[in-house]
């Protein structure tokens, strides 16, 4: 069964330092999360689908949210699956 691109413990570092930098610049001024998330190299080689998931995530808006489905496996772990228009980068 096809479960999608499982959440690591790693990508989930990467997602809380990419959602610390984006509310400390956006106090100061107006930015783009797309231009924050995009200094973090480990994040722009995740599908694309993973990337809008993270961007739902510290957005808190879920703006892409028709575009992935994340499931709950059984051992716990969570897996992002990629729905209609999603690519692969």
């Amino acid at each position: 069964m096809y479960k999608g691109y499982k959440v690591t413990k790693r990508l989930l570092r990467y997602m809380e330092y990419a959602k610390s930098r984006y509310e400390k610049i956006r106090e100061d001024r107006e930015v783009e999360l797309w231009d924050i998330l995009a200094e973090y190299e480990y994040i722009m080689q995740q599908p694309k689908c993973m990337q809008m998931f993270l961007y739902d995530m510290i957005s808190d808006q879920f703006t892409h949210y028709g575009e992935y489905s994340v499931v709950r496996a059984v051992n716990g772990e969570l897996y992002v699956r990629k729905l209609n228009k999603c690519e692969i980068k």
